[in-house]
């Protein structure tokens, strides 16, 4: 009875495992490894709702690649995801390990900032513009910056989805005002 038992548990446990890692690549990016879109909105959606109950601030931050398809229109699309791997690692190294890194789309990144109004998070964002221009090496084949926008709710709005859009056009105002900047 004992082993049965044993047995019985063994491969609950293998069960869970093999559980635990099919979520684990449902929710990240295989290019990166860094979360994917759909487990980022599921998650902003819950971390927007903990910062309102709790009466505290929660940012986003949006970055874009700047001049992206140039670089692989230049060297190649390999070269280009490379690129991508690339820059996902001055992103997550730039925040706290509690933030959610993210791909948002091909070469966005997006980052939720909790317990972090929207003047922190601009100094979040501005480090990591920082960090991705001074990539080196040889994997980097030309300069490489990108450009973010920063939204804080409830700064900017109570909503989700708002507060998404308001980084997004934000993203896009440092865009046009030069790239390799952020805005806010």
């Amino acid at each position: 009875m004992v082993e049965t038992i044993a047995e019985n548990a063994g491969t609950a446990l293998s069960s869970l495992e093999r559980i635990t890692k099919e979520r684990q690549k449902a929710n990240t990016d295989g290019l990166t490894g860094l979360f994917n879109k759909r487990y980022f909105l599921e998650r902003w959606e819950s971390e927007v709702q903990k910062a309102l109950e709790n009466q505290r601030p929660v940012s986003i931050a949006i970055f874009d690649i700047d001049h992206f398809k140039s670089y692989n229109d230049t060297f190649g699309h390999v070269e280009g995801e490379g690129l991508l791997k690339l820059v996902a690692h001055p992103i997550a190294g730039s925040v706290r390990p509690s933030d959610v890194v993210a791909r948002f789309g091909g070469e966005e990144f997006v980052v939720i900032l909790t317990n972090t109004s929207v003047e922190a998070g601009c100094t979040v964002a501005e480090r990591v513009r920082a960090a991705v221009e001074s990539l080196k090496g040889a994997e980097v084949l030309r300069p490489v910056t990108v450009s973010g926008g920063v939204a804080s709710c409830p700064h900017d709005a109570v909503d989700a989805k708002l507060v998404l859009e308001q980084a997004d056009k934000k993203l896009y105002h440092a865009k046009q005002s030069g790239r390799n900047r952020v805005s806010v």
